[in-house]
């Protein structure tokens, strides 16, 4: 999990849309990746990333964008 701060805080609590952009998985096992968002307030967000079972990453690419309102 790691705190995705934004530059300047909203007023009120964001929506946030986040997605994968990439991934390197090794290819002898089957790939599973959950990307999760949790803990938003006007100030950031926290972002995780889980495997589960035999699944071997090597690297996961996340873009996410904020929407206040």
């Amino acid at each position: 999990t790691t705190r995705i701060p934004f530059e300047f805080p909203f007023g009120t609590t964001p929506v946030i849309h986040a997605g994968l952009t990439g991934f390197d998985l090794d290819q002898r096992d089957s790939a599973r990746l959950k990307l999760l968002v949790t803990h938003i307030d006007p100030s950031g967000f926290d972002l995780t990333i889980r495997t589960w079972a035999d699944t071997r990453v090597y690297s996961v690419e996340v873009s996410w964008m904020a929407i206040g309102f």
